[in-house]
């Protein structure tokens, strides 16, 4: 029961990035950290997949999601 609270946590706090990334994307630190944000994806991606989540139902953003999944990593 406590990881489940934590994986849903952790999915949401990467989707709030996401969105903030999005946001603060032409600024030259949001692009700085672009592979960190790429990095967060893939473990929510993997995360998505082990446990058998919508990751479309639950962040809303996949063109930021798939923009950002397609930087170099």
């Amino acid at each position: 029961m406590a990881d489940e609270v934590l994986t849903i946590k952790g999915v949401a706090a990467v989707t709030e990035l996401s969105i903030a990334f999005a946001l603060a994307v032409p600024h030259d630190e949001a692009i700085r950290i672009r592979d960190d944000v790429c990095s967060f994806l893939a473990v929510r991606t993997a995360i998505a997949k082990y446990t058998g989540g919508d990751r479309k139902a639950s962040d809303g953003i996949d063109e930021v999601t798939a923009e950002v999944q397609n930087c170099p990593r």
